[in-house]
């Protein structure tokens, strides 16, 4: 009786250390999460005057809806749209590094952010100007995932 228990209990581990060898964990395949897509695409930006030591909010309303995005390599590539903001650009993600260019507002710009959490990340915003105004300012972003879907962009062709 002991014996079989103990060979129970040897086949139970070697079935479990086999499973642990194949599995996606022992291989540490990167699983593209989280993805700006799932579980929900519409995301809210604030952004903040860099310059200032207080870090006022600009009162600007953006919300970026995010395409299904396609995998290229090792990024995540979205194409995305702003439907308050009157924008839209395309982003590239890999791990947790988004890196974003388009327009909002009828302004020229490239973001570099990073998300902390499933719901939540923050970077930085370039903008380009038109020439009567400052020629580009730096600020400081953050971006919180919000509860609903929006309208899915057309998701980006696979760049080279």
């Amino acid at each position: 009786m002991f014996n079989k228990n103990i060979q129970t209990s040897f086949a139970t581990l070697i079935s479990i250390s086999v499973l642990a060898l194949f599995s996606k964990i022992a291989f540490a395949i990167p699983s593209h999460q989280p993805d700006l897509f799932e579980p929900n695409n519409l995301w809210k930006m604030e952004i903040y005057i860099d310059q200032q030591p207080t870090h006022l909010v600009i009162p600007a309303e953006v919300n970026i809806c995010f395409s299904q995005p396609i995998t290229n390599g090792t990024h995540q590539q979205y194409a995305w749209v702003s439907p308050n903001a009157g924008g839209n650009g395309y982003a590239s993600q890999e791990g947790d590094q988004v890196f974003m260019h388009g327009s909002l507002y009828r302004l020229d710009f490239g973001a570099e952010w990073e998300i902390t959490s499933l719901d939540e990340g923050g970077g930085h915003l370039r903008i380009w100007v038109p020439e009567k105004y400052y020629p580009y300012w730096h600020l400081n972003i953050t971006l919180t995932r919000m509860k609903e879907k929006c309208k899915t962009p057309e998701s980006p062709k696979p760049s080279p």
